[in-house]
């Protein structure tokens, strides 16, 4: 809908929006619908080889910045309802609040022996956090980084 838009739109009208962020943009140019973009973390997955190492945590933190760089404060994310050690991770260490429940929604998972996609029906919840400052960096032991190494072999 917003290419739509900005495709209708003359030369010196797109001039205006340059320096702009995508949520000014869809305000100005969605409005009536009261439709905005949002960043959605979706299917995030790490290695069962590699869980309890604090991948998942420093893969939603680099979110939180490229959310900052797009211009956004809050990031969203899906999980599925039954994952109850991502759901820990995302509400008790890294201050997601959960928003909303989606019954029987699509989801996608990983057959790491096949090395293929399934798709499957799961509740999911959607969970949200507010991002107002660079969020902060966990610090790597020197354990952790070489059984990360060890990993990579």
């Amino acid at each position: 809908a917003i290419t739509r838009a900005v495709a209708t739109l003359g030369p010196k009208q797109r001039r205006q929006y340059k320096d702009a962020s995508v949520e000014e943009i869809t305000n100005d140019l969605l409005a009536p619908k009261r439709l905005y973009p949002i960043v959605l973390l979706s299917n995030l997955s790490v290695s069962p080889n590699a869980r309890r190492m604090g991948l998942g945590q420093q893969l939603c933190q680099h979110a939180e910045r490229i959310t900052l760089s797009w211009g956004y404060k809050t990031l969203h994310l899906k999980v599925e309802a039954n994952n109850h050690a991502a759901h820990t991770l995302y509400t008790q260490k890294l201050g997601f609040d959960k928003i909303s429940t989606i019954t029987q929604a699509p989801a996608i998972r990983v057959d790491p022996l096949q090395g293929n996609f399934v798709e499957i029906n799961a509740d999911m919840y959607i969970l949200a956090k507010s991002i107002m400052i660079e969020p902060t960096t966990t610090t790597t032991s020197s354990t952790d980084k070489q059984q990360k190494q060890q990993l990579a072999i």
